[in-house]
């Protein structure tokens, strides 16, 4: 007997404090956004000007945005990254193609980069150092891909005790099984903070930034 899921609806609406909120892009590097050998779903020609929107806003309201990518050099791996199929592994070696952001991010100077080897953006990096320097309790989190590295980095947000708002329509996931973005989106609903969509976070940072 199978159980589906629904996603919440996204309707409460997005309050945020610019002092203490930042956006996270999860792995918009060209392994996910051009190399990848099977489409994603929502359908990256949505996903990714979504995200250019998003943290355009983001940085127009003055919030801290941090860019994480995977590099692995080949003495990095752990015996389960090794599992990884070639086009993976080649594609997150230092000076790969795949290492490359994509060029949707319009990446910023004041931009806050972080290098991963694994799935979440947290484990074993600097990021949580980071965002307590800054005073970040909330965190916008996007990018690619919904079940795997994001909600990594959602899960990981969540249980240091971080606000964590996923924005849905920035995301995306191989579609295999079908509706795993969704089912992805609906977990982290139900379990691990908010999920809701760009024109809503959107509307609360240009109320931010109306402020200032």
């Amino acid at each position: 007997m199978s159980t589906t899921l629904e996603p919440l609806a996204p309707t409460d609406p997005v309050e945020l404090d610019a002092a203490r909120t930042a956006v996270i892009a999860v792995d918009v590097q060209r392994l996910f956004t051009d190399l990848i050998p099977f489409p994603l779903s929502p359908p990256l020609d949505n996903v990714l000007p979504a995200i250019t929107g998003l943290l355009e806003a983001a940085r127009h309201a003055g919030l801290p945005v941090v860019l994480a990518r995977t590099i692995i050099t080949p003495d990095e791996h752990s015996d389960n990254t090794r599992t990884w199929p070639p086009f993976m592994s080649d594609n997150v070696l230092p000076g790969s193609p795949g290492a490359e952001f994509d060029p949707c991010l319009h990446r910023a100077d004041s931009d806050l980069e972080v290098v991963k080897q694994r799935y979440s953006a947290f484990h074993r990096t600097n990021l949580d150092d980071l965002l307590r320097a800054r005073d970040i309790d909330t965190l916008i989190i996007c990018g690619l891909t919904t079940n795997v590295c994001v909600q990594s980095t959602i899960r990981d947000s969540w249980q240091h005790d971080y606000h964590t708002i996923t924005v849905g329509d920035c995301c995306a996931e191989t579609d295999q099984p079908a509706g795993a973005h969704d089912m992805s989106l609906a977990f982290t609903a139900r379990n691990f903070g908010t999920v809701t969509t760009s024109d809503r976070v959107i509307a609360a940072l240009r109320t931010l930034h109306r402020g200032h």
